[in-house]
């Protein structure tokens, strides 16, 4: 990623944590807890009710990324 990029995603990042804290909160909430193994499950759902699952096991980098987001 090059500087200007990356410089754009840590402004990014930023607004994604003041717009929706409840995110920061769980991903503070289960940091301590994450193993690598572990599974985390995503789901969305539109406005007009279509909802969407997935999940991923966790990697060392997975929650290397992870607690980049909740620590900075």
């Amino acid at each position: 990623m090059n500087p200007m990029d990356l410089m754009k995603f840590a402004g990014k990042a930023g607004k994604f944590k003041e717009d929706h804290p409840k995110v920061i909160a769980f991903l503070k909430d289960i940091g301590m807890q994450m193993k690598e193994g572990d599974v985390l499950e995503l789901k969305y759902i539109a406005q007009d009710g279509t909802e969407k699952v997935t999940n991923f096991r966790l990697t060392p980098a997975d929650i290397e990324i992870i607690d980049l987001i909740r620590k900075g």
